[in-house]
């Protein structure tokens, strides 16, 4: 196994869906209009990079000036998960614990980012998937400083989040695979 895949599979949406719900529920039982609205932006935003993956599958077409075919789906996933996540547990230990946390979960997410590069998207493509998931995890940060996040049972969240990512870890969701199949369906549909 590469090394570039090890660190990539972080960003797999193998790995994070799971602790995305497991996420949205455990704030979701004190807070649910928090966890709704983050998870909903994060559906939303890999909405729209499913459909540019979907654009690019059926014409090929690239947006030359920037080398653009689709936004990374690792980079929008990780961004939204990875500091969202690290702020929740870290704010067990307080506000600035959390801040720490979610910035330490960027840094790991450019580096996700950064083996993204290596035969899976260019620049662009990892640049604007890093823009669109900063955005939905700024977002909810924002909203969920004030009044701070009030966690139930973060031992065994927490560690069901751990056996989960350590369950998941190494997995490939077959999203390409998704693609490839609504875009037959969809030529099969339009002609």
């Amino acid at each position: 196994m590469s090394e570039v895949w090890r660190v990539t599979n972080f960003g797999d949406l193998a790995v994070l869906l799971p602790l995305a719900v497991i996420l949205a529920i455990w704030v979701g039982i004190r807070s649910p209009e928090r966890a709704i609205r983050w998870f909903g932006a994060m559906v939303m935003a890999m909405a729209l990079t499913t459909l540019t993956k979907i654009r690019y599958a059926s014409t090929g077409t690239t947006i030359e000036p920037f080398d653009f075919r689709m936004i990374s789906g690792h980079m929008v996933l990780s961004f939204s998960v990875w500091p969202v996540l690290a702020y929740a547990v870290g704010s067990l230990l307080g506000q600035r614990t959390a801040y720490l946390a979610a910035a330490l979960a960027g840094i790991g997410c450019l580096i996700i980012g950064y083996t993204r590069l290596f035969g899976f998207h260019t620049p662009a493509e990892v640049v604007v998937g890093t823009l669109l998931g900063s955005a939905v995890a700024i977002t909810t940060l924002r909203r969920w400083h004030s009044p701070p996040l009030s966690l139930p049972h973060p031992t065994v969240a927490v560690s069901l989040m751990c056996v989960t990512a350590w369950a998941c870890y190494g997995h490939k969701a077959p999203t390409e695979d998704w693609i490839n199949a609504t875009t037959s369906w969809l030529h099969a549909f339009i002609g």
